[in-house]
Formats: C-alpha cells, structure tokens, sequence
C-alpha cells in the first residue's frame, strides 16, 4: 500500500547563483572534511524541508532534459529508511514488511512531474509524469559490461 506525492520539475538551464553544490554545503553546514555518506542523506533532507533542489537525470532516457529545480516541501517520505553500507548509504522506501507479524508496509512513492511550459501547452494538465523515484533512481557498479552499454550485472 503507498501514498502518493508529487513533485513538480521545472527545466533550468544553470544552477542559480544562490545554490551551490551538495558537497560544499555539506561540508559548510557540518563543518567536517569528509562526511559520511548517511550525514549526506540526512543533511539534504533537512535543506529539502527548506529549499528548491537542482537535479541532473543521469539515466539515459532522461539525461537529455538536462538540469531542473525540484520543490520536495511537500513530500514526507513517509515509510522510507536508510540503509547504510561500509562505502554508501541508501535512501528507500520499504515497499514490503520485514516480518510476517508485522502490517502491510505503507510509504509515499514520490513522482515526478515535468512543469509545462507555454510552448507546450498540447501536454496533459498538470505536466508531463517522468516517472517516481524508485522508476528513475539508482547507481551502478562501473563493469566491463555496463560501461559498453551491455545489459546490467
């Protein structure tokens, strides 16, 4: 069972002049050199609560977009957890239960909606669905394989 909650994107063509990068507010908001990967997560949750967002899409069917700002306000992340590992840390939702005692597991998926413009105006109401988090998010492992394209390890 889910909730859902939608984030609208709106295409720019640079970063603002009042944003900087993630890695540099970390390390300014922190005051540590090297963060951990689970204080990242954390600390762009806090500044998601209060600020727009840049994102870049890095999967192929989207990269082409290039840059768009993000409002996640409104978005709660409700059922989602941390998953830390020894060289990264994982935001996901928890889409099944842990036990067999426990209830259904119930979290907000969060999709993306592209913001129309006027030269679009054919688009349906609301913007262009790109799809949710978990559709588009992920990292991959640099094999062989993937770095010619090949189908996933």
């Amino acid at each position: 069972q889910e909730r859902r909650v939608t984030v609208e994107l709106e295409p720019i063509d640079e970063v603002p002049r009042d944003m900087m990068a993630h890695q540099q507010a970390l390390r300014m908001g922190l005051r540590v050199k090297f963060p951990r990967p689970e204080q990242g997560i954390e600390f762009l949750r806090q500044k998601m609560a209060k600020s727009d967002v840049v994102l870049r899409f890095l999967d192929k069917r989207n990269s082409r977009i290039g840059l768009v700002k993000a409002n996640f306000r409104n978005c709660d992340f409700h059922g989602w957890h941390q998953d830390s590992y020894r060289n990264d840390t994982l935001f996901q939702p928890r889409i099944r239960k842990a036990r067999i005692d426990e209830g259904q597991a119930v979290w907000a998926q969060v999709d993306f909606v592209m913001k129309r413009t006027k030269r679009q105006s054919g688009m349906a109401a609301g913007g262009k669905i790109i799809g949710s988090i978990t559709d588009i998010q992920g990292f991959i492992t640099c094999t062989e394989h993937n770095a010619q394209e090949l189908p996933m390890d």
